[in-house]
């Protein structure tokens, strides 16, 4: 009979004690090496999409802007049913809160120019942002909008503080007051085609487009596009787009009456044909934008061109840019010419 093995002998052969320390060190130094690599993908994963968010706002802000004043600049000139032929035109202030200030008059008829780009200080743009600022070397122009509202309503619906427009479509009227301007709703008595009804109103708009240094200013010095506005008598002011930084605006006049712009100026000149805002029948119109947020490590070098305003840059910031630009035609004083 074979003898057998001593039972100590087998237990220690195959029955495993423990780990070594070099054993330990080796797992804890994979196990380290793979929770760095998971935190750097956390991280840059975090970053990418920090700024993929800032680039997104920041493209959609430049959209919305150029959309924004795009539309206003195609409703620019928009007189409802008043005929403007031999009318004269003003430039009113942007400040201006009434019928009078805003250029309208009945007898002789006065309107006020569609649009105009204003470059001189305004004592209700406190807000803007004057020249040169972050390394801007002009001045970007306030946009002023002047229109009637699209939407015809009522007398009896006019809101108080407010100017209106009505024109009479009725031949029993009297000649001599083809339309009524005024605030209130007893004023307004001339009648609709059916000489039945009264006509309806158009309120009087003007909306100035501007270039602030900060949104909430006291708070932050982001560059924002603000509004403001004539409403209930007083002026309004609003913030309608973050990181808006500069706006240029080519002018295109119209000098033989045709309708379509025939030289691009920045503002109005001694050039026949260029000296009245009432020419403008085209705006070339770029926009700045910026990221809210500067991002670490970027440094802006770039020149960016604003047209006739001539190039801005380079920052050397953190903020990164881009430019927006669209040719828009002016519908309605356009139009008129056309005919």
């Amino acid at each position: 009979m074979r003898k057998g093995r001593p039972l100590r002998a087998m237990r220690g052969r195959n029955t495993q004690l423990g780990l070594t320390l070099v054993e330990l060190m080796i797992a804890s130094a994979i196990a380290l090496a793979i929770t760095a690599a998971l935190v750097g993908v956390f991280v840059n994963s975090s970053r990418a999409r920090t700024e993929l968010d800032r680039s997104n706002r920041q493209i959609e802000s430049g959209r919305y802007a150029v959309e924004l004043l795009s539309e206003e600049l195609r409703v620019a000139g928009f007189f409802g049913e008043v005929q403007i032929d031999g009318a004269t035109y003003a430039t009113p202030s942007a400040c201006a809160v009434d019928a009078a200030q805003l250029g309208w008059s009945e007898s002789p008829l006065r309107v006020p120019v569609p649009m105009q780009a204003i470059y001189a200080a305004q004592a209700c743009l406190s807000d803007r942002a004057a020249g040169p600022v972050s390394s801007l070397n002009f001045a970007s122009p306030a946009l002023a909008i002047r229109r009637l509202s699209t939407s015809a309503i009522a007398p009896a619906a006019v809101a108080a503080g407010n100017d209106y427009v009505q024109v009479s479509a009725c031949k029993s009227d009297p000649i001599g007051t083809p339309l009524e301007i005024d605030g209130a709703a007893s004023s307004f008595t001339l009648r609709s085609l059916d000489c039945a009804t009264l006509a309806p109103v158009r309120r009087i708009m003007q909306r100035t487009y501007f270039i602030a240094s900060c949104s909430n200013c006291g708070a932050d010095t982001i560059p924002s596009l603000k509004r403001v506005e004539m409403a209930g008598g007083a002026l309004r002011l609003d913030t309608l787009v973050e990181g808006i930084e500069a706006i240029g605006l080519d002018l295109g006049f119209d000098t033989d009456n045709d309708g379509s712009p025939d030289a691009w100026r920045l503002t109005v000149d001694a050039l026949p044909g260029t000296s009245d805002w009432n020419n403008v029948m085209a705006v070339r119109l770029y926009v700045l934008s910026r990221t809210t947020e500067a991002t670490a490590g970027y440094q802006d070098t770039k020149v960016y061109d604003l047209g006739l305003a001539g190039t801005v840059g380079p920052f050397n910031d953190g903020f990164k840019r881009r430019v927006y630009a669209t040719v828009v035609r002016l519908n309605n004083p356009a139009g008129r010419r056309e005919l």
